[in-house]
């Protein structure tokens, strides 16, 4: 056969491969591309699990953990509550000894004002005596005493020459008795009431601090129950009824020196 009577095609630099080998050629790549996409999903799925086991033993390992502590915490909360049930119980004592001071103060008052009146009505209704001569009430009361020592006048009329030397009388002197036991009663009076009101301001003070340590002790408690997930009934707590110990305790008026 001629070569020149060959087609163009057919010319020079044309490599020509068997249908056989072209066949072979593309299932080779088709499994070269299978081979690797099996390949990469293994080794993602390999480190996937690995990952996974890590997770897991990761969580093992703090449920230990945790599962070791917890014990110990589970007895500082048993503390912490115990704590605050003890502060309960003081703070309502508390609350009982300020509201027993109370009353004794509100009683003391009352005295002290009753006491007050009747001392300004005995000094109201003392009668006034005429003022006299002072010297002749001078001589008198000096014989007077002259006679005393010499023994010739009882105390009793001794007195009795003094206070009409002075213009005293036996209705001036129950009057004047009656102030001064009156000024005394006024007097024991007053000084029961400031007593009672240092007695009621410290235990105002006391019930304040001891609701502020129950009001704390069971607010960290509940705190300390919702970090370990353990929500039992809460103690009951203090009722703040009072927020400020410095607020003014009594209404009586001040003593009059």
């Amino acid at each position: 056969m001629n070569p020149s009577a060959l087609p163009a095609e057919f010319g020079a630099g044309t490599i020509h491969l068997p249908p056989l080998v072209v066949w072979a050629l593309l299932t080779g790549s088709g499994f070269t591309v299978l081979f690797f996409t099996g390949l990469l999903a293994w080794w993602l799925h390999r480190r996937a699990d690995r990952a996974e086991r890590y997770d897991r033993r990761e969580s093992r390992t703090a449920a230990s953990a945790r599962a070791r502590a917890l014990p110990s915490e589970m007895a500082e909360l048993q503390a912490l509550r115990s704590a605050a049930a003890r502060a309960a119980t003081v703070a309502a004592h508390a609350r009982h000894d300020s509201d027993l001071a109370a009353k004794a103060l509100e009683t003391a008052e009352h005295e002290y004002e009753q006491a007050r009146r009747e001392h300004f009505a005995a000094r109201s209704s003392a009668p006034r005596s005429t003022p006299s001569g002072g010297d002749a009430e001078r001589d008198v009361a000096r014989a007077a005493l002259g006679a005393y020592r010499r023994g010739d006048l009882t105390a009793e009329d001794l007195r009795k020459v003094w206070y009409g030397a002075g213009g005293w009388d036996d209705t001036r002197d129950a009057a004047e008795q009656d102030s001064l036991r009156f000024g005394a009663r006024e007097l024991a009076a007053r000084q029961e009431y400031h007593r009672a009101l240092r007695a009621a301001q410290a235990a105002r003070r006391a019930e304040y601090v001891a609701e502020t340590a129950a009001r704390a002790l069971a607010a960290e408690a509940v705190v300390a129950a919702d970090e370990l997930g353990w929500h039992p009934p809460a103690p009951r707590r203090a009722s703040g009824r009072r927020s400020d110990p410095s607020a003014p305790v009594g209404t009586a008026a001040a003593p009059v020196e």
